[in-house]
């Protein structure tokens, strides 16, 4: 797992660079596309691994501002394609939590969301605060779920073409049962699924 992390890192650099003097090459853009989900699938893998390892070290994080950066890390394979992202995050909402763990629970939503995606679609994001709770939740227009009581078991897959080990969610259901983290899920086959949690306050 190790070496990986170098190559993956030199790979997207220089691809950044590359792209800086090639603006809205299509090529350019698979290629960034395709690195960003390497890097994803190498981070589910990492944390898998090492997950009992993992310091309990819990940070105060902005969500609202560490949502908005990961939309953006992901814009890239959405814009591929001409899938738009719909945000309706609310500012400034301050959680105490790992911020490993918060990477896993947005990385793996905003991947999966693009991944079973129809081209041409759209994905809401909305992060939303009141008096009792934080609900961070993500809409898209996709494929749906046949059968939601197993989309959190590991090795899940929606389909055995989009790729992935199937460990994502089962990774992000561990986070919040760990963190007590309230999961709804709501999913209509050729019509779309939204994942809502739910930050107790």
């Amino acid at each position: 797992m190790h070496e990986l992390k170098t190559p993956i890192g030199v790979a997207r650099i220089n691809i950044d660079m590359l792209s800086m003097r090639l603006r809205n090459d299509k090529n350019i853009l698979r290629v960034k596309s395709a690195l960003k989900n390497m890097t994803i699938i190498y981070e589910d893998l990492e944390y898998y691994m090492q997950q009992h390892e993992v310091k309990e070290l819990k940070t105060d994080i902005n969500l609202s501002s560490f949502l908005e950066k990961r939309v953006e890390f992901f814009n890239d394979l959405a814009v591929a394609r001409n899938i738009v992202f719909h945000k309706n995050i609310e500012a400034n909402i301050e959680i105490v939590f790992n911020e490993i763990e918060a990477y896993r629970i947005i990385d793996n939503n905003l991947s999966n969301a693009i991944k079973y995606s129809k081209n041409d679609s759209n994905i809401y994001v909305s992060l939303i605060k009141d008096d009792k709770n934080i609900r961070l939740v993500f809409k898209d227009e996709g494929v749906g779920i046949k059968d939601t009581s197993t989309v959190f078991k590991r090795y899940y897959r929606g389909d055995n073409i989009t790729g992935g080990f199937g460990i994502g969610l089962s990774i992000v259901k561990n986070i919040c049962d760990k963190n007590g983290i309230k999961i709804e899920l709501d999913s209509k086959e050729n019509q779309g699924s939204t994942f809502t949690y739910i930050f107790s306050l």
